[in-house]
């Protein structure tokens, strides 16, 4: 997994779906299964809301909190980028 690539991701102009897809499966080895897409984008949209202890249920029925998602994901650069879009508006 690369900080570089998902930063480059992040940025890119995809939809946050497509961008979670690079992420899981093009930017971790072994790929991380697309079961995990959606809850990867709810963490993500749940992190830029500052609702960081919201309970999310994994594909594999077990429960984290978002940002337990978001580390184990590795989704930083994606809140990030969001927040830095917000802060220069």
């Amino acid at each position: 997994m690369s900080i570089h690539t998902a930063t480059i991701i992040a940025q890119s102009n995809l939809s946050l779906e497509d961008k979670m897809v690079w992420q899981l499966q093009g930017n971790h080895f072994p790929p991380i299964d697309e079961a995990f897409i959606g809850v990867a984008v709810e963490a993500v949209t749940r992190a830029r809301q500052q609702d960081w202890d919201a309970v999310l249920r994994l594909p594999n029925n077990l429960e984290r909190t978002v940002h337990s998602v978001v580390t184990m994901l590795h989704l930083e650069p994606f809140v990030q980028t969001q927040e830095e879009k917000e802060d220069n508006e």
